[in-house]
């Protein structure tokens, strides 16, 4: 699956990113590469970094059950 690693890399390391929720999150691989105030920062940063490698810009989102998902329950999605 597309960015599979890098969603794998934002689960284990959420509570890392738990003070900083809200914000954005770059990652590639197994690597976070910083987290950024919006969207766009966190794409300009990507695009600078990684040029066409593929990377994942993730809102930092608080986990309310065990599997890692905001919310009741795991609706889980990926959206490309």
């Amino acid at each position: 699956m597309l960015l599979e690693q890098e969603l794998n890399t934002y689960k284990s390391k959420l509570a890392e990113l738990k003070p900083s929720t809200g914000q954005f999150v770059l990652i590639q691989g197994d690597r976070i590469a910083g987290v950024y105030a919006n969207h766009e920062a966190a794409m300009k940063q990507g695009r600078a970094l990684f040029g066409v490698t593929p990377f994942l810009v993730k809102q930092i989102e608080q986990v309310k059950d065990g599997c890692g998902c905001p919310g009741e329950g795991c609706n889980a999605s990926v959206r490309y």
